[in-house]
Parts: structure tokens; sequence; C-alpha cells
């Protein structure tokens, strides 16, 4: 179990696998993988969460931005 503790999730996957006893391997699979969702989930939904603003702000200020282009480009012509 000391040999599992750290290591890449490549390397403790492969340590899993290598246990004996099948109940053993199912547990720590099991634990391993609620960590692992745990760990990841707050991140995958900060990430969707912050894409869906920013599209939303965009499609918002899409009018905006396009005004403030097209008088940008009329004061760099004159």
């Amino acid at each position: 179990m000391g040999k599992i503790s750290w290591g890449s999730y490549a390397y403790i996957q492969y340590s899993i696998e290598k246990i004996p006893s099948e109940d053993v391997q199912t547990a720590l699979q099991e634990a391993f993988d609620e960590v692992a969702h745990l760990t990841y989930e707050p991140i995958f939904m900060t990430a969707t969460i912050a894409t869906v603003v920013i599209i939303v702000l965009s499609i918002i200020f899409r009018g905006p931005f396009k005004q403030d282009a097209i008088e940008e480009n009329e004061s760099l012509e004159k």
C-alpha cells in the first residue's frame, strides 16, 4: 500500500492492477475513482460555467462591439 500512495495516475492504476486480491483491487479502484471524480469535477464545472458566461456575454455585447469597431475604422480613415 505504501508503494501505491504516491505516483502518477498511470502508476497508481498499474499498481492497483498488480494486487493479487480481487476484492482489495476492486475496493481500491472504486475509492480511487471516487477521489478522482471529487477532485476533477469542480474544475470541469468551473470551466463549463465560465464558457457559458463568455458565450452569453459575447452575444449580449456583439452589437456594441461591432458598432465600436465601425466607429474606430471610420476615425482611422479620416
